[in-house]
C-alpha cells in the first residue's frame, strides 16, 4: 500500500491508547496470520486434490500400460503360434514336393517303360495291318475301298 493511505488510516489510532493500540496490533496480527494460514490451508487442500487426481490418472495409465503389455504378449503369442505352424507347413510342403518329384520321375521312368514295350506290339500290329490291307486289296481289289 501507500505510505500516504497508511497515514490517513494511522491518523484514526491518534486517539487510542497504548493498550488499544497493541490490542488492535495483536488483533491485526492474529487476523493476518489466521488468513494466512486459511491461504495455507487452502492451498494444502487444492493441491492434496490435484496430487489426488494425478495419482488417480497415474493409476489409470498404469492399467493401461498393463492391459496394453497383457495383450501385446497375447498378440506375440499368437504370432509366435502362427509362425512356428507356418514353417511346419512348410516343411511338411517341402517333403510333399519332394515325394511329388520322386513319384513323377517314377511315372515317368513307367510310361517311358510301357511306351518301350509297346513299341515292338505296335511296330508288328501295324506291319499285321498293311498285310492284311495287302491281302484284301489281293482279294477284293482296291475298288473295294474307294466305292465306300
Amino acid at each position: 500500500m501507500d505510505k500516504g493511505k497508511w497515514k490517513s488510516k494511522l491518523s484514526n489510532y491518534t486517539n487510542l491508547s497504548a493498550e488499544d493500540l497493541h490490542s488492535g496490533f495483536l488483533n491485526r496480527l492474529y487476523t493476518s496470520r489466521d488468513f494466512e494460514a486459511g491461504l495455507v490451508g487452502l492451498m494444502k487442500e487444492r493441491y492434496e486434490a490435484e496430487l489426488s487426481k494425478k495419482d488417480t490418472q497415474i493409476t489409470d495409465l498404469q492399467g493401461n500400460i498393463k492391459s496394453q503389455v497383457d495383450e501385446t504378449c497375447k498378440v506375440k503369442s499368437e504370432l509366435t503360434t502362427a509362425l512356428t505352424t507356418m514353417e511346419q507347413l512348410k516343411e511338411f510342403f517341402k517333403g510333399e514336393r519332394a515325394d511329388w518329384a520322386t513319384e513323377k520321375t517314377t511315372l515317368l521312368k513307367r510310361a517311358e517303360d510301357v511306351e518301350n514295350t509297346l513299341k515292338p506290339a505296335t511296330e508288328e500290329l501295324s506291319s499285321l495291318k498293311g498285310q492284311i490291307d495287302a491281302m484284301t486289296s489281293a482279294i477284293f481289289g482296291n475298288n473295294l475301298f474307294t466305292n465306300m
